[in-house]
């Protein structure tokens, strides 16, 4: 959502993209996801509902979070999952990919490694499209901002803010 606003949003000093959707939409971790839920994979396109991907703390380990976070944060965080938007999933699958080369803010793109759902290299080519370099952040998964070392994320922007104002 956020790379689609940025693509008619000209006067925004400075974006971060934090495990942002490829460039190229998201047929890998399509591909991804139904090697390792097939049945379920299949039920949600049936559906319309990606619920059923998501619907065991299991799940919203695997796809979001690294093997360190502690049960009760996990449980805490599985009983807020929602089900995502469908129309949403497709669009990034088929139909409204980023154009980085409408985006006039300077982007910076920041990626976990052991994201499970977008690949280093996804993060890297997004970066690159974005006409930088990725920072990958070692120790967390997808959802950077609820691991244990999202206070290393938050001081990297931080840092880059203060760098920026200082100039």
């Amino acid at each position: 959502m956020v790379q689609k606003y940025l693509e008619s949003a000209p006067n925004i000093p400075k974006a971060y993209l934090l495990a942002p959707v490829p460039v190229h939409g998201i047929w890998q971790a399509t591909l991804q996801v139904f090697r390792q839920t097939s049945l379920s994979f299949i039920w949600a396109n049936l559906t319309g509902s990606l619920w059923p991907l998501v619907k065991t703390t299991r799940r919203v380990k695997y796809h979001f979070f690294g093997d360190t976070i502690p049960t009760a944060k996990l449980e805490a965080y599985a009983a807020r999952i929602q089900d995502e938007s469908y129309l949403g999933f497709l669009d990034m699958l088929l139909f409204r990919f980023a154009s980085p080369q409408k985006v006039q803010t300077p982007v910076i793109v920041m990626g976990a490694e052991a994201d499970r759902i977008f690949a280093s290299a996804e993060i890297e080519k997004t970066a690159r499209a974005a006409g930088g370099k990725a920072t990958m952040f070692g120790g967390m998964a997808h959802d950077m901002m609820l691991e244990d070392g999202w206070k290393k994320v938050a001081e990297q922007i931080l840092e880059e803010l203060k760098l920026a104002a200082s100039h």
